[in-house]
C-alpha cells in the first residue's frame, strides 16, 4: 500500500489491507503472499496506490414530521331510522367497527459522515519494473444514524420504520481514522475482484 494522498493514513489501514485472504486465489502455478518470504524471488507485485482521501464534515439534520392512519377504535351500533339498535337474523345487536384517524408527531435527528478513498491497483513485473495492469478503485465508507422521539399524538399512528427509531439517542461520530479503517475493509473485496480480472 502506497499513500500518495495528502492525508496521513492510520497505521491500522495498512494492517487491515494486508489481512486480505488470498488462499482461494492460489493455484498450482500461482501463489500470493501478503508479506515477502525470505528466499523467494517474486515475479510480480501488487501495489495499491492511494491517491485521494476525502472525509466529509459531520452532518446533523433535524426534522419534525407527522404520520397518520385510520384505525379501528372500538365499535358502534347500527341504528334504524327511529334511532333503535338494529338486529341481525339471530336477534343480536348489529355493530360495526368505529374507525378514527390518529396522528403522531416525531422529532428526528439524522447524523451522517462519509469517507471516500480512491486510487489505483497495479500489477508490476518485478523483472522489468514495468506496470502490466492498472485499474482505478474507489470506495465510500458511510456512517448514518437516526435518533427519534415522539413529541405528540398517538403512537399507534407510527410506521414500522418510525417505531424502530423511537427511543434512540444521537451517538458520537466515528473519528476520521475509524472511517478510513472501514474503507480499508471495503477496499479488500474490490481489490480481490480486480485481481481475478487480472488473472483471466
Amino acid at each position: 500500500v502506497v499513500n500518495r494522498s495528502a492525508t496521513v493514513l492510520p497505521e491500522q489501514f495498512h494492517d487491515r489491507m494486508l489481512r486480505m485472504s488470498s488462499e482461494d486465489l492460489n493455484s498450482t502455478w500461482r501463489e500470493f503472499h501478503s508479506e515477502p518470504v525470505e528466499g523467494i524471488n517474486y515475479d510480480y507485485e501488487l501495489q495499491v496506490l492511494i491517491r485521494n482521501i476525502d472525509v466529509s464534515p459531520e452532518m446533523t439534520k433535524e426534522r419534525q414530521y407527522d404520520e397518520s392512519r385510520e384505525i379501528e377504535d372500538g365499535f358502534q351500533y347500527v341504528l334504524d331510522n327511529d334511532g333503535n339498535v338494529m338486529k341481525d337474523s339471530l336477534g343480536n345487536d348489529i355493530k360495526v367497527p368505529n374507525k378514527v384517524f390518529i396522528k403522531a408527531t416525531v422529532l428526528e435527528v439524522f447524523q451522517r459522515k462519509a469517507a471516500i478513498v480512491s486510487g489505483d491497483v497495479q500489477i508490476i513485473d518485478l523483472a522489468t519494473s514495468s506496470i502490466l495492469k492498472n485499474e482505478s478503485i474507489s470506495v465510500e465508507s458511510i456512517f448514518e444514524h437516526y435518533a427519534s422521539r415522539m413529541i405528540g399524538g398517538d403512537s399507534r399512528a407510527l410506521s414500522k420504520a418510525s417505531k424502530s427509531r423511537i427511543g434512540r439517542s444521537p451517538v458520537p461520530f466515528p473519528s476520521d481514522g475509524a472511517m478510513l479503517i472501514d474503507a480499508a475493509d471495503l477496499l479488500k473485496p474490490v481489490i480481490r475482484q480486480k485481481l481475478r480480472r487480472f488473472m483471466d
